[in-house]
Order: structure tokens, then C-alpha cells, then sequence
């Protein structure tokens, strides 16, 4: 296996409803030394007006930067498959299908980029950060960074991602909380022995992965993708690897949040949705890899509701039943849980 380059690989990163903090992810990548071949930031049905204020911006900072502008391309549009594009898509079915309807193009049309950058919109890596994750694939077939909080960029939110019980299907991040001086201290193959799973904020995929897994799962629609995607890869026998030295500053939900809502709104939506898809995805996603292990699970749910029940939180009840009906019965993708 030879080592990838920046020069071979793509960029993909998806915008919903977020041109600012896009933006500000675009000029960190742009100001990287290690430039990418390609940068595609896939629209996940934003406006019209939303889409046009990204893509002028952008266009002046690809100015400012010295590289050439992106080019507009709608869902119906022939996809340029080299150089920076804005894809517009015309609905939103989530994390994975935005990023696979780049993907698709890019390795149906062309067999020049070797690995692909999964990077959150609300991610913003630092230099050296794509150089480091690219060094590690020589060993690695799926490589992490390490991702600090934004907010406070001292503090480490994982070292590449995470290990998940295949008891309960509960993840956990590896050094997560931990001070970004302790972590570069760590042993890089300690970590790597532990890793289940890459935190897809900054996921670095190398092309015979997807060639021989297919693309993102797409049922979810938001939490445990990357889970997914990682344990197929393993059992596919790819190996996931840590670059240490790339780091990546992540801001974490801001790509969730609906704009339209006042705050109070907004933190309701988002702890209902959260709570619904993250039970019903944990669920199917057992279901999937560990049925023997089901009724752990279950079990599992069960106890959280006693204690709902218990406080009363009559809401929450409505939502653990929805969601466990829901993964039991394969209804999947995209629903209203309010």
C-alpha cells in the first residue's frame, strides 16, 4: 500500500442552513500548506439565497487565497470531477447522503484522487493537518485526527474517534476531555488497538475502502454513520490509524441547528432530535452488527425509560418509544419527532 498525497486527494464537507461557519472551515482549508486536489462542499438543500451568498464568498476567498474559484454545479448538472465545486442538492436525506452524492461522482468519473477528506462544515484544521493524516496511510486504510473543541482548544474531544460496547452499542471517546498536552503524549498504537470507530468530523478514506464497502450507510440520516461505516471496514479487514500531529479544531452540532428558531426552540428541537435519533440509530445499528446482543440493548432502553418514568419527563418517554418501534421496524432515514 503507498502513502496517499494531498495532491491526489478530495475534500468533501456538507452545509445545511450554515454559510458562516462553512466559510470559516473553507478559509482553514484554504489556508493549509498541504493543499487538497479538490474541495467539494455539497448543499444540503439550503436556500437559494443561502447557496448563492456561500458561493460568491467563496469564489472571494478562493481570490484572496490564490486558488482557482469554485464552480456552481446544481444535482443535474455534469459534475467537473477536478477542481473546487459547490453542489447544490435539491433535497436534504443527511450527513451520508450528502457526502456520498460527491463521492459517487468522484469515483465513477475518475480514477485520480487515491483518498478522500470526510470534514465536517464545522471542523477547521490547522496546518499540517491533511499532510499527517495523508502519512498515515501507508498502514492505514481509515485515518482520524485529533479533534479539539473549538471553544476551548486545549481540550481534546477524541483522539480520532471511539470504541463502542457490543453489549449495549453505547460509544465512548478515546482521550475525549483530556488536555491536548497529555494526549500528544500518548502512545499512537495504544490508541489505535482501541479504535472502533473514526469520528467522522475528519475522516480520512482511502479509495479501495470504498470500492470494496460501498459508500456511507444513508438510513440513519444523523449519528452512527461513521460507526456503521468503520465496522464495515473492519470486518472488511481495513485497519483504522490515528495522525496525531493533525489536529483539527471542531465546533461540534453547530451544523445541526436550524436557524429560523428562536434559542429556546432551537435547544428543544435539537435535544428531541438528538435523543430520538441517537436511541433509534444505536438500535438498528445492533441490530445490524450484534443481533445476538439485542435484547441488551432493549434492556438497556427499558431502564432509561423506568427513570424517565420515574421524573415524570412524559416527553422523553414518547420519544424512547418512537425510536426503539422505529429501529425495531427498520423505519429509518429522516422523520419528524416533535
Amino acid at each position: 500500500m503507498t502513502i496517499c498525497m494531498p495532491a491526489s486527494t478530495a475534500v468533501i464537507s456538507v452545509n445545511y442552513k450554515n454559510t458562516t461557519v462553512t466559510l470559516r472551515s473553507l478559509e482553514a482549508l484554504l489556508q493549509l500548506d498541504d493543499a487538497p486536489q479538490s474541495i467539494i462542499v455539497v448543499d444540503n438543500a439550503s436556500s437559494p439565497q443561502e447557496v448563492s451568498i456561500l458561493f460568491e464568498r467563496w469564489k472571494e476567498l478562493a481570490k484572496r487565497y490564490c486558488r482557482i474559484a469554485p464552480v456552481y454545479c446544481a444535482e443535474n448538472d455534469i459534475f467537473p470531477v477536478k477542481g473546487d465545486v459547490l453542489l447544490s442538492l435539491e433535497r436534504n436525506d443527511g450527513f451520508s447522503a450528502g457526502n456520498n452524492a460527491a463521492l459517487r461522482r468522484l469515483c465513477t468519473m475518475t480514477a485520480d484522487y487515491s483518498a478522500f477528506w470526510l470534514l465536517n462544515n464545522d471542523a477547521f484544521p490547522q496546518n499540517g493537518a491533511l499532510a499527517a493524516l495523508c502519512s498515515c496511510t501507508e498502514r492505514f486504510a481509515l485515518v482520524g485526527s485529533t479533534l479539539v473543541y473549538a471553544a476551548e482548544p486545549t481540550k481534546v474531544q477524541c483522539a480520532a474517534g471511539g470504541e463502542i460496547s457490543s453489549y449495549t452499542g453505547a460509544s465512548r471517546f478515546i482521550a475525549g476531555e483530556r488536555e491536548l498536552i497529555d494526549v500528544m503524549a500518548l502512545n499512537v498504537t495504544d490508541i489505535e488497538s482501541k479504535l472502533d470507530y473514526i469520528n467522522g468530523a475528519s475522516l480520512l478514506i482511502r479509495r479501495e475502502v470504498l470500492e470494496c464497502i460501498g459508500f456511507l450507510p444513508e438510513e440513519y440520516f444523523l449519528y452512527y454513520e461513521d460507526v456503521d461505516f468503520c465496522t464495515a471496514a473492519k470486518l472488511a479487514d481495513f485497519k483504522l490509524g490515528w495522525a496525531k500531529q493533525s489536529i483539527v479544531l471542531h465546533m461540534e452540532g453547530a451544523s445541526s441547528r436550524v436557524d429560523k428558531c428562536s434559542m429556546q426552540e432551537y435547544n428543544v428541537q435539537k435535544n428531541t432530535s438528538t435523543e430520538y435519533y441517537s436511541i433509534r440509530n444505536r438500535i438498528y445499528f445492533m441490530k445490524k452488527f450484534y443481533p445476538g446482543h439485542i435484547l441488551t440493548v432493549i434492556a438497556g432502553v427499558l431502564a432509561s425509560l423506568g427513570l424517565r418514568i420515574y421524573r415524570r419527563h412524559w416527553s422523553s418517554i414518547r420519544i424512547i418509544f418512537r425510536s426503539t418501534a422505529d429501529a425495531l421496524c427498520g423505519k429509518m432515514r429522516k422523520f419528524n419527532v416533535i
